[in-house]
């Protein structure tokens, strides 16, 4: 069996594709890193401001078919803030950043709503988005002040 070298770790592996990721155009049709070191590369990449803008531009084009300009203005337009409860994104991701407001769109429709905070999104979600368990909801907090 043949043997190729990762040009990062400089280790040798079986030519195959169990150890490199497959690359047409190359001529042995394998990378030229193993896939341990091109998963390591990826990751740090991920960590960087630039990896952060792709995976953002990325996931809302797959997810939502919407830019990150668009997603800008719907922002700006609702002054940074959730479009129920009026406040700024409260939750934070492990690295202590503070999360994007959430894309709050029909499920059926695909149609964006607005922007809202994580527990608003959460809440809208418990209730499956039906406006009439949403008001009975409501009038039970009425109720029972």
């Amino acid at each position: 069996m043949k043997i190729k070298k990762c040009n990062k770790c400089d280790k040798g592996f079986p030519a195959t594709g169990e150890y490199f990721y497959k690359r047409k155009k190359h001529k042995d049709g394998l990378a030229y890193t193993c896939k341990k070191c091109a998963n390591k590369q990826k990751r740090e990449w991920g960590k960087t401001e630039t990896g952060k803008e792709s995976r953002k531009r990325t996931n809302l084009k797959k997810r939502y078919n919407m830019s990150v300009d668009k997603y800008e203005k719907i922002l700006d337009a609702q002054n940074y803030v959730c479009k129920i409860c009026g406040k700024r994104e409260t939750d934070k991701h492990q690295n202590g950043e503070y999360k994007d407001l959430s894309i709050d769109h029909n499920h059926n429709t695909g149609k964006i709503r607005g922007l809202l905070c994580q527990k608003c999104n959460r809440g809208l979600g418990s209730f499956d988005d039906d406006p009439i368990l949403l008001k009975k909801a409501a009038k039970y907090i009425e109720d029972n002040q």
